[in-house]
């Protein structure tokens, strides 16, 4: 959306920072790590099973995924738009 907008897709990666430092200052650790605080990335498509449902689970619940596994989606999709430019 943000480079619909025409916004700097680099930027608009910058609102996940600042969304972690919010949520962060809030106590919401899990919002920020979601289920394993040593992973950025929970959603890598090699994932098993058992995560992959216990993704599932967690976004059910919290009505979100864990700001820095959207992050790094979001990094994925910029990449991806800038790699068919």
């Amino acid at each position: 959306m943000c480079l619909s907008a025409g916004y700097d897709g680099e930027k608009c990666l910058y609102l996940f920072h600042i969304l972690e430092m919010i949520s962060l200052d809030l106590g919401d650790i899990a919002g920020v790590y979601g289920l394993d605080p040593e992973s950025e990335d929970e959603l890598s498509p090699e994932a098993d099973v058992l995560t992959k449902a216990r993704i599932w689970l967690w976004q059910r619940q919290r009505g979100y995924l864990p700001i820095q596994d959207r992050r790094a989606m979001a990094r994925r999709h910029l990449a991806l738009i800038r790699g068919g430019r």
